[in-house]
């Protein structure tokens, strides 16, 4: 009978009469009709030469070495469900290798607590089901051998199942703010449990388990299949802390759960079941727990502020295992070290011709190349009825600070709007609405998400029927920090960011991501000039930023008198206000491109003395030895080389408001004031924009072709008729004298 064969069966796998009336219980109960022992599953023996004469792994193998032997040993790919009753798949391997020692419960990792073995799921989600804690989503394939690896495979209550979804294992705050956190994660979940929108926090005792587990997963899956052919069902998985939507997190927190959860009994128990009675292989974390430093490296400190880990730095996961020292790496894809919140978008045209304004939050490296699509992010995987567009970034790379993008007008006057080529489909922002989602690639060809954007609609639920949504709507990506995506629901067809444009990247992100700080209209026809002139301050700058350096002081408290280029250097500045002590005035010679100041030449710096600087002073900056210049000596340089070109150039006066740079003056000569673009490499040394932020009568054009200018008019008045008589290019002399 079929009974018969299986207890014949097991009392020659099993040594003890508990397990073996364990099995004999589940076999009846979840119709095993066949088993298998692979002899070779005792450690000693498993590892082999790997191991020093104590049966201890005291010299670390090669990570290639170690992937190599867990991959070859892994001589058994269960079902995931059988119909047959003479074929064990996943649910049997669960129902032994997760009970209790009568066979009638098994262990539900997230809940804590036991369950029956029997009744299981039946889709109606009221019982347990079966839990991939590295989900299918983030590159387990839907079938083969990763999809049904019992390492990292577990009974999870249906429910708290649903609630984990995708999530990176972390504590909550990692990569969303801590006001966003649900504890416990579930009603059925372990009371100290939690999760917000990218984190899943499992119970305490079972952290180390699933550490071991994911560790597992990125040594044995390298993109090949174990009969060494390429599969397109497994993709090289990886676990870092900066994650993108096809790789697991977060890295620093499982080891640090490895350290504090040693493995128990009951999962050394379970590592050799695993191998001896199902799939042939082990997990080397378990057995020997110091190879993961070893393989991975130490913990990083998280940066707060829901912003994660610091992704600027090398990560902790290492290569594919399957490249040796000399061979060729794999290709680095388009993100070249790009993160999230690297890029952010600061406008939307869907009104003819389309255009997308972005602007670099870090500098983005040459080479480099971004992805904007308008095709809907399932929760699973992006669409492909709308299109695609792809930016290869310039050999000298974007900095911080720039505005650029796509602009399907071809005369645009957007930096990079005209180099963007065909990526896939066709890219039409829809007037009734839309997504824009930027992105780039992994060298294994995932997708890291930059920043996302919908208007006319909020972010849909993730459903992994693509059917379900239409071409304006789109879920929002898991692995985006909250502050790496703004929705517009309430606007109309055009949008564009009008908040500060200074400030730390989070800064920055934060102040994007608000709706407040956006504006919209329905019949914009040009968003990159209004997106200019709307804008209450300068986009970001490399200036100095030093909250408060203002103290009060406003455009036109100083105005610029006399400009000398002939060496040495001079500038003479007039107060029109009183100055207050202890604040901070700033020159520059840096052209200011009509988004940012460039950092190609020089800035200064005057510290106010104590007891300020009295309305209708005569002061300035001298490069003379022996000047007789009020405060003329007192600069400080602050970054480049401040030295005025005789041929032309320009002059900017300004303090720092609240991390804003505030404009107070400018000058430029031999030239008059460009016109903005967000190219910077548009402006040569002798050019730049007037700050759209300065009043008309706070600025001075002098377009002589002179090298040294001077104001000569009235010094009487009030401060807005001196202001309209210096900008008044016929109240000043120039001449080319040294002197």
């Amino acid at each position: 009978s079929a009974t018969a064969v299986k207890t014949s069966c097991i009392f020659t796998l099993f040594h003890s009469t508990v397990l073996a009336v364990r099995f004999l219980l589940l076999s009846a109960a979840s119709g095993i009709g066949s088993c298998q022992s692979y002899t070779d599953c005792n450690p000693n023996v498993y590892y082999g030469s790997m191991l020093d004469d104590a049966n201890n792994m005291s010299i670390i193998p090669p990570r290639k070495s170690l992937h190599d032997l867990i991959q070859s040993t892994h001589r058994t790919s269960l079902p995931y469900t059988s119909y047959s009753s003479s074929q064990k798949d996943v649910w049997a391997a669960l129902s032994s290798l997760d009970s209790d020692e009568s066979g009638e419960n098994v262990w539900l990792i997230y809940g804590d607590k036991w369950t029956p073995v029997s009744p299981r799921d039946d889709g109606t989600c009221s019982s347990w089901n079966r839990e991939h804690l590295w989900p299918t989503s983030r590159g387990v394939g839907e079938e083969g051998y990763d999809n049904t690896d019992l390492h990292h495979l577990r009974p999870a209550d249906c429910n708290v199942n649903s609630a984990r979804s995708n999530r990176l294992f972390g504590s909550c705050g990692i990569g969303s703010p801590l006001s966003m956190c649900t504890i416990p994660a579930n009603s059925e979940a372990a009371n100290d449990t939690e999760r917000d929108s990218v984190s899943f926090l499992p119970p305490e005792n079972s952290r180390g388990d699933i550490a071991r587990a994911i560790l597992y997963m990125d040594l044995r899956y390298d993109g090949v299949d174990c009969g060494g052919e390429a599969s397109q069902n497994v993709i090289d998985l990886i676990v870092t802390d900066c994650p993108d939507s096809r790789q697991m997190g977060y890295l620093s927190q499982l080891l640090e759960w490895h350290t504090a959860d040693p493995p128990d009994e009951r999962e050394k128990r379970r590592n050799n079941e695993v191998c001896e009675y199902w799939q042939g292989n082990r997990n080397p974390f378990v057995d020997f727990p110091h190879l993961a430093r070893a393989y991975f490296g130490s913990p990083k400190s998280l940066t707060g502020d829901g912003m994660g880990y610091d992704c600027t730095t090398p990560m902790l996961s290492t290569p594919s295992p399957t490249k040796s020292p000399g061979e060729q790496t794999v290709d680095q894809g388009t993100c070249l070290e790009m993160q999230q919140g690297d890029v952010a978008i600061v406008g939307i045209q869907s009104t003819d011709p389309d255009m997308i304004v972005l602007l670099a939050l870090a500098d983005l490296p040459a080479g480099g190349g971004l992805y904007i699509t308008d095709n809907a992010w399932t929760g699973f995987e992006l669409k492909s009825n709308e299109g695609v567009k792809k930016l290869t970034i310039p050999s000298d790379g974007i900095s911080s600070g720039t505005m650029f993008g796509y602009d399907a007008h071809s005369g645009s006057l957007l930096y990079l709007g005209n180099s963007w080529t065909f990526g896939g489909g066709s890219f039409a922002l829809s007037v009734s609405g839309d997504n824009v989602i930027v992105y780039c690639l992994n060298g294994d060809g995932s997708t890291q998400f930059l920043y996302a954007a919908i208007y006319q609609s909020d972010w849909s639920a993730e459903n992994p029927d693509a059917s379900v949504f239409s071409s304006n709507e789109s879920a929002l990506p898991s692995t985006l920090p909250e502050n790496c995506a703004v929705s517009l629901p309430e606007s109309k067809r055009n949008v564009w960011y009008h908040g500060r444009f200074f400030g730390s990247k989070n800064e920055m992100l934060n102040d994007i991501s608000n709706q407040e700080n956006w504006m919209n209209d329905g019949e914009l026809s040009d968003l990159f000039t209004q997106l200019l002139s709307s804008s209450p301050s300068s986009p970001p700058t490399k200036a100095p930023i030093e909250p408060g350096s203002c103290s009060g002081m406003q455009n036109g408290d100083i105005a610029i008198i006399g400009i000398k280029s002939l060496d040495p250097d001079m500038i003479e500045l007039l107060a029109l206000s009183d100055l207050p002590g202890e604040a901070a005035i700033f020159i520059t010679d840096n052209a200011w491109t009509g988004f940012a100041l460039k950092s190609n030449e020089g800035v200064k710096k005057l510290n106010i003395p104590p007891d300020g600087i009295p309305s209708g002073t005569i002061f300035g900056y001298d490069t003379s030895t022996e000047t007789f210049l009020y405060l003329g000596e007192s600069w400080v340089g602050e970054s480049g080389r401040l030295a005025l070109s005789a041929s032309g150039d320009n002059i900017m006066v300004y303090c720092i408001n609240g991390g804003s740079i505030n404009f107070l003056y400018a000058a430029i000569y031999q030239n008059n004031w460009s016109i903005g673009t967000s190219d910077p490499t548009a402006f040569s040394t002798s050019e730049s924009a007037l700050p759209n932020s300065l009043p008309a009568n706070t600025a001075i054009s002098l377009v002589m072709t002179n090298k040294n200018y001077w104001y000569h008019g009235s010094y009487e008045g009030s401060k807005a008729e001196l202001l309209v008589s210096i900008a008044d290019q016929n109240n000043w002399s120039a001449d080319d004298d040294s002197s």
